[in-house]
């Protein structure tokens, strides 16, 4: 199954996305990072908004 994943906060999406890639699943994790935080992610949000902002 194909899951897309919007969004992160505390990190729960990029652990769900780790269970079910575990379970055979194709899960790809969009999100900012939320923040300083940092967090992993498949597709950085935020890299994507500096380029439209810059344009």
């Amino acid at each position: 199954m194909r899951i897309l994943l919007l969004g992160d906060y505390s990190n729960v999406h990029w652990t769900l996305a780790e269970g079910l890639r575990a379970l055979g699943h194709e899960v790809c994790v969009v999100s900012d990072g939320d923040g300083w935080k940092n967090y992993r992610r498949d597709v950085d949000l935020k890299k994507i908004c500096e380029i439209s902002v810059t344009k």
